[in-house]
Parts: C-alpha cells; structure tokens; sequence
C-alpha cells in the first residue's frame, strides 16, 4: 500500500467518525472529507509527514486553492 494510501485509509476514516458523532450531515461530511483528503495530497506531495504539519501549511493550501488568506492564529482558533 502507499504512504498515501495509508495516510487516506488512517486519518479520513477516523475524520468520518468524528463528524457523524458531532451530528454533521452526510453534504457536509462529504465535503470536509474531501478538502481533507485534499490536504493529505498536499502534503504528500511536499514530503511533510502529517505528525509534522502545522497551521502555516493550513494556511498556505488555503490561500493556494481557495484564492485569500487565512492566519495560523484563525487555524488554531477553529479547533
């Protein structure tokens, strides 16, 4: 299996569960598993382990697909 097959296998399952414990609908978790899984790939492609990421790359993958900016401290405030 892949390093990003097993980050996807790992990490988007357990992102699943939470939202469906917290009581997201099924467009919303859809949605945020993409961006998710989005940002795995990112990562990935940047060989930054996802133990190692932090809010500036948040940061950075928002303003490079979603076209502003958003700052760390906003990354941290929405945990």
């Amino acid at each position: 299996m892949s390093a990003k097959g097993s980050r996807n296998q790992f990490y988007l399952p357990r992102l699943e569960e939470h939202l469906k414990q917290q009581r997201y609908s099924s467009g919303p978790t859809e949605r945020y598993t993409a961006v998710a899984r989005r940002f795995l790939s990112y990562l990935k492609k940047r060989n930054i382990a996802v133990e190692a990421a932090r809010p500036s790359h948040a940061c950075l993958y928002y303003a490079m697909n979603c076209g502003t900016t958003v700052s760390a401290t906003d990354v941290l405030r929405s945990r």
